[in-house]
């Protein structure tokens, strides 16, 4: 559940891990920064505490924030496997679940 009690869908998951990469003045949003949206939403830290955020002043990437290439993966896969709609609140399984295959995906170089 979110820290405001509402229920965490993965469609939230993957808008707060833009939101965390662009706070964080990253190119493009890595396996961590889905896990550390993860915690947001959990309410286990405050974006803040993620690190320092980046000034607006400071010049973003033609076209904004991209995805590394085994998040786009990772994220179409998702959402193709059975039962698995984006837009459909997670329980605690499939948040479970989730969170272990991000884990290895942020541990592979």
């Amino acid at each position: 559940m979110e820290a405001d009690g509402e229920p965490i869908r993965f469609v939230d998951v993957l808008t707060m891990a833009s939101a965390v990469a662009s706070y964080l003045g990253a190119s493009e949003v890595a396996p961590k920064h889905v896990l550390d949206a993860m915690a947001v939403l959990e309410g286990a830290v405050t974006i803040e505490q993620l690190g320092r955020r980046v000034s607006p002043l400071v010049p973003k990437p033609p076209g904004g924030t991209g995805v590394h290439e085994r998040v786009r993966k990772f994220a179409q896969g998702w959402v193709t496997r059975p039962g698995n709609d984006p837009t459909c609140p997670l329980g605690p399984e499939r948040l479970a679940l989730l969170r272990d295959e991000l884990a290895g995906l942020a541990g592979d170089p």
